[in-house]
């Protein structure tokens, strides 16, 4: 005997297709929360196209690994790891981490990094303590060229390149811009980047090695007529927008503060360090008066090196 069913198709459909964008609705908005910012957006009042940005800042911020994220902030924040009188990796300093997941990618991080050659035990006033190596130092300043002149004075000059290759060289030509802009180059148009690192040699190796002597032209100058070194800073690197993101954290952090929510705190600590991870750490003597970063900074670093772990681990 057999037995013959009549499905409704097209019901069928319908009914999974509205179950599949309900659940992909669902890990949207724990996606979201994951994300986190809504909440800290209402409350500063922000407009959507400051919180697209920010947004964004975030998704570019999540995707960096735990171990990277860990060895930028140990350089860029050392005085909060200097204020721990225990090693910063200590079991006792990780109970404060609210889930044992983020302990447990914490303690992976820490073996990873020792595996890696850039993390090191050494004596202590306190006994054992953990500290950086020479080679995570050489690729925190790979990764952030420009934040070598934090630690020396800038000569004032500026390296410049400027070149014109044709379609056909397309490939190439991205391949150049990337490169440049990793050396530590910024922007100042399409095909003018300018750097305050003296990378007239890296340059040449880099224009000889792909045969484009011809299209690429590199000087070295004082200043730019027409802009001054802190101008022409804040059109390579678009200070602007990265000083009024720094500035909306300010405004809004006294109400964070007054609401004493501890979600909301965490919110505004891994908007800030998204956005500090964007920063290029250029050499103060080309930053606008009154920077904002270096305010947001002492502010985010009076809140504790438990909520900067937990801002790494906890993503």
């Amino acid at each position: 005997m057999v037995f013959v069913y009549h499905v409704d198709m097209s019901q069928t459909y319908t009914t999974l297709t509205r179950g599949l964008n309900q659940k992909e609705s669902n890990r949207n908005n724990r996606f979201k929360s994951k994300k986190r910012g809504l909440d800290l957006a209402d409350l500063a009042g922000w407009d959507v196209k400051t919180t697209q940005t920010l947004e964004n800042y975030i998704s570019s911020f999540q995707s960096i690994p735990s171990t990277r994220a860990l060895v930028a902030s140990m350089i860029e924040f050392s005085q909060m790891y200097r204020d721990i009188n225990k090693s910063p990796f200590s079991t006792n300093f990780w109970t404060d981490f609210e889930g044992i997941n983020e302990y447990r990618r914490g303690q992976r991080a820490r073996i990873q990094l020792c595996k890696k050659d850039l993390l090191e035990s050494a004596d202590g006033v306190n006994g054992k303590t953990l500290v950086l190596t020479s080679r995570a130092h050489k690729i925190f300043y790979q990764e952030y060229p420009l934040a070598q002149l934090r630690k020396q004075k800038w000569n004032g000059e500026w390296t410049l390149v400027t070149y014109d290759l044709p379609e056909n060289l397309r490939v190439k030509r991205n391949y150049l811009h990337t490169k440049l802009v990793r050396l530590g180059f910024g922007c100042l148009q399409k095909s003018f980047l300018v750097s305050p690192l003296p990378l007239e040699e890296a340059v040449q190796e880099l224009v000889e090695g792909q045969e484009l002597t011809a299209h690429v032209v590199v000087l070295t100058a004082k200043r730019v007529l027409g802009l001054t070194n802190e101008e022409m800073a804040a059109a390579a690197w678009n200070l602007k927008e990265l000083g009024g993101l720094y500035l909306k954290l300010l405004e809004v952090l006294p109400k964070v503060k007054k609401a004493k929510d501890k979600k909301l705190l965490e919110q505004w600590r891994t908007y800030f360090l998204a956005i500090n991870f964007k920063d290029p750490y250029l050499p103060f003597e080309l930053l606008p008066k009154g920077w904002p970063g270096e305010r947001c900074k002492k502010e985010f670093q009076k809140l504790g090196l438990p909520g900067l772990l937990r801002a790494i681990f906890g993503r």
